[in-house]
C-alpha cells in the first residue's frame, strides 16, 4: 500500500514481441558448424605460430593437495601428542550414493509401495 498523499505508479506496460522463424535453416546450422578459428572473440588473445603449435602436458597424479600432510593425535597410552605421517587419507568422494532411485510413475515403484502397504498391514 502506498504511504498517504503519493500515488503508486503504475508498471510500463511490456509489448509482446513476436520473433521471425527463419525458413531457411542452413545457413543457421553452418553458422553454428563455424569455426572459432574464423570468428576470434573480442577479447582473445593472437598466438605465433610457434605458440600454437606447442605442445602442453598435464599429469594426473594421486596427491591430493587439500589432504594435511601431518596429523597429530593423542596418545592415552603414552600421554602425549602423537604426529602421524602415514596415515594421510587421500580418497575423496565429491558424490556418494547408497540405493537406488525409481521414479514414483513406474511399475516397479507402484511394486515398491503395495510391499510396504502389505507389510504394514501383516505388522
Amino acid at each position: 500500500m502506498p504511504p498517504k498523499g503519493r500515488k503508486a505508479k503504475k508498471a510500463p506496460k511490456r509489448k509482446i514481441v513476436d520473433e521471425e522463424i527463419s525458413d531457411n535453416l542452413q545457413d543457421d546450422d553452418e553458422l553454428l558448424n563455424m569455426e572459432n578459428a574464423v570468428m576470434p572473440g573480442l577479447e582473445q588473445e593472437e598466438l605465433t605460430q610457434e605458440q600454437k603449435e606447442e605442445m602442453i602436458l598435464k599429469t594426473l597424479t594421486s596427491h591430493n593437495p587439500q589432504a594435511p600432510h601431518n596429523i597429530t593425535k593423542f596418545s592415552y597410552k603414552d600421554r602425549v601428542f602423537k604426529t602421524d605421517d602415514n596415515s594421510v587419507e587421500h580418497m575423496v568422494f565429491h558424490y556418494n550414493v547408497d540405493g537406488d532411485a525409481l521414479l514414483v510413475d513406474c511399475d516397479e515403484a507402484r511394486d515398491q509401495e503395495e510391499y510396504h502397504d502389505n507389510k504394514k498391514r501383516t505388522d
